[in-house]
């Protein structure tokens, strides 16, 4: 397995304060609150907190979708998908709710749900990459490849400068044995954001697959100074190895 970014998606402004409104009522107020905890990665606190809004306001539908986000960064899909399936029931027209919902049946591999669910969010706002992004992603675990590549190719398409589509699309390489093509779009991915640490990892096993240690290892170097664990990373490229 390679390594996929994705991102599930945290509405960190209420849709009440979105220009063009005022004010700020108790309940907005804690769910900023949630969004902060849930921002630094202290996702039970911040569902406790989301728990509270939607006592004092039960149809406050961005703490459905980001206590559904919190739970999908816990792995609860199912959890997840019930938050989701509540957003859209209060607002139909939010497509990050539709987003996030389709990679929690995708984790659950329902792969039939969640393609639906993206096709929906596109259909919402068909100039937003991360959601092609997303749906490559689904394409992909899925595997169809060719449908996921044309989707990575959407993404970019409409934002040439998507670091994370050009690392997912050269996941997509890795996957299907063409690792120069993999190399070319992890290049582009690192000079957009040079400390993608994922994407040095990447490379490194594209470098691997080409027989090229050298430049592997220094990527893997480059990784690992970055946090990410070499124990996992050189259990990977051992196995590319013996592919060779």
């Amino acid at each position: 397995m390679f390594i996929f970014k994705l991102l599930i998606f945290i509405i960190r402004v209420p849709l009440s304060l979105l220009p063009g409104t005022i004010g700020q009522s108790k309940s907005t107020k804690r769910y900023r609150d949630g969004v902060r905890l849930q921002g630094r990665g202290m996702l039970e606190e911040a569902i406790a907190v989301y728990d509270k809004v939607i006592e004092m306001e039960p149809y406050f539908v961005q703490a459905y979708c980001n206590r559904g986000a919190a739970y999908h960064q816990l792995g609860q899909p199912e959890k997840t998908v019930e938050d989701l399936t509540e957003a859209i029931r209060i607002r139909p027209k939010l497509a990050l709710s539709y987003c996030n919902r389709a990679m929690a049946h995708g984790a659950m591999r329902d792969f039939t749900k969640a393609i639906k669910d993206m096709n929906s969010a596109i259909r919402l706002n068909p100039k937003f990459a991360d959601f092609y992004s997303a749906r490559g992603y689904l394409h992909k675990e899925s595997g169809k490849y060719r449908l996921a590549l044309r989707d990575f190719d959407r993404a970019l398409d409409i934002d040439a400068k998507f670091a994370d589509a050009y690392n997912n699309r050269a996941d997509v390489y890795l996957s299907i044995k063409q690792p120069e093509e993999a190399v070319g779009d992890l290049d582009e991915a690192i000079r957009l954001d040079h400390k993608f640490a994922i994407a040095y990892v990447n490379r490194s096993f594209a470098w691997t697959m080409m027989g090229r240690d050298t430049e592997a290892e220094e990527d893997v170097e480059t990784a690992t100074a970055m946090g990410l664990d070499r124990d996992i990373i050189a259990a990977k490229i051992k196995e590319l190895k013996t592919q060779r």
